[in-house]
């Protein structure tokens, strides 16, 4: 039987050289290239937008019917969820925040919008330092120094290191008075990045750890959701084991929910090709599955 065709490939590193890397379906279907889970699972302590969760609009999961059905004889459990459609991991549609009017929803996002080489700009000692720390335009320049061009219409992903902290809202969000938005202290993109990559680098997607891009000290003025998402790159917050992806050689892909209308949806954000590049694995935690 004739194989699958080769479907994707990744540059990774070997011996300091570059090379390309191959893989199908069929080696991600028979577990051959092994799937990193990047989304966090959603439950009662999944983070939201703290206004959103003060306002009970969270998830909420709620069982309909569980038991046993004597008449058919099978066990049967259903369940109704809620949730605003900005929690978890989850991405921003074009209309979310943008200096212009659009009609733009999540349902309306092209899917390649959501598949590309990744790239993974490691500012973690820098956010340990200072939780209020902001990528910059000299971070993207170091890593090219390093690393070599961000590749057009890649994904791009900010390691801040706050992906440990996911499950502690008084961590991830800052403050224990999390509520009070003038008190939130975590990492972001400044909006002079987000300027310099839209004029110079034209990626698709960009993702961070935190649970909003811009800087928790930002405040509602959100510089950097408006420049990316009026450029039409789309937002992906709340993204989980960036700690296990290289700077570069990782495929990644991921489809959000179809919503219809919505100004964003939960996505299940998936890795290939990342333990092949991945030549120096950073410490952190592992929240999700490696694969499923």
């Amino acid at each position: 039987m004739a194989s699958v065709a080769l479907v994707m490939a990744v540059f990774i590193l070997s011996g300091g050289m570059i090379c390309e890397a191959k893989f199908s379906l069929e080696d991600i279907a028979d577990g051959s290239e092994e799937l990193l889970d990047m989304s966090l699972e959603y439950s009662e302590n999944t983070p939201y937008w703290p206004t959103i969760e003060k306002k009970k609009q969270n998830f909420i999961l709620e069982p309909t019917m569980t038991g046993h059905n004597d008449g058919f004889g099978y066990y049967y459990h259903a369940t109704i969820f809620s949730s605003s459609d900005h929690g978890g991991t989850h991405v921003d549609a074009l209309n979310h925040v943008n200096k212009n009017p659009i009609n733009k929803d999540i349902d309306t996002t092209p899917l390649t919008q959501y598949f590309g080489k990744a790239v993974v700009v490691d500012i973690s000692h820098k956010c340990s330092i200072n939780p209020d720390y902001q990528l910059s335009v000299a971070d993207l320049q170091l890593y090219e120094t390093k690393h070599g061009r961000i590749p057009n219409d890649s994904v791009l992903f900010v390691y801040s290191g706050w992906g440990v902290k996911v499950m502690n809202k008084t961590a991830f969000w800052g403050s224990a008075d999390y509520f009070n938005i003038s008190t939130l202290h975590y990492p972001g993109v400044s909006h002079e990045a987000a300027e310099w990559l839209v004029q110079n680098r034209p990626i698709k997607l960009i993702g961070v750890e935190t649970g909003s891009i811009d800087h928790g000290q930002g405040g509602l003025r959100l510089p950097t959701h408006a420049t990316f998402l009026t450029n039409r790159i789309n937002v992906i917050e709340t993204v989980q084991n960036l700690h296990l992806l290289p700077p570069k050689g990782a495929f990644v892909f991921g489809l959000p929910m179809k919503i219809k209308g919505a100004s964003g949806a939960p996505i299940r954000l998936v890795a290939v090709g990342w333990k092949k590049g991945n030549l120096r694995r950073r410490g952190g935690q592992h929240t999700g599955n490696i694969s499923s």
